[in-house]
């Protein structure tokens, strides 16, 4: 992962300067190349953009530690209105299913580990 240099460094996808780090995403390629993004959907569709054997990892910053990226592979995800991201995703990453869980309870809204895997997946290998 790089560090990441919040309103200087510019969303790979939508160009947007990255301003909020509960929200930024990271993509590595096989070659170490890093992609920085502003929100998960810009994230998602770049990916979608490129060959799939060329990525390494995806990494997603954890909505309760700002600056702090996760794997977004393992991460628990709720998709809800109360959460403004900059493209409006409205998607937050959370580290553990017991904080997406106790979240989600507070806004009766669903926390799911597959949402990253199911938007987008990477045939014949164990990566999502």
């Amino acid at each position: 992962m790089a560090a990441l240099n919040l309103d200087k460094d510019a969303c790979e996808f939508c160009k947007m300067n990255i301003s909020d780090a509960h929200f930024m995403t990271e993509l590595i390629t096989q070659k170490g190349r890093v992609y920085k993004f502003d929100d998960i959907s810009c994230m998602l569709k770049y990916a979608e953009t490129v060959d799939k054997g060329t990525i390494k990892n995806f990494y997603v910053g954890n909505v309760e530690k700002s600056n702090e990226f996760i794997d977004a592979t393992t991460a628990w995800y709720i998709t809800h209105t109360s959460y403004k991201s900059p493209m409006g995703g409205n998607t937050a990453a959370f580290a553990t299913k017991e904080a997406a869980v106790a979240q989600a309870n507070k806004i009766t809204a669903t926390a799911e580990i597959e949402y990253f895997t199911s938007k987008f997946r990477k045939e014949g290998s164990k990566q999502p």
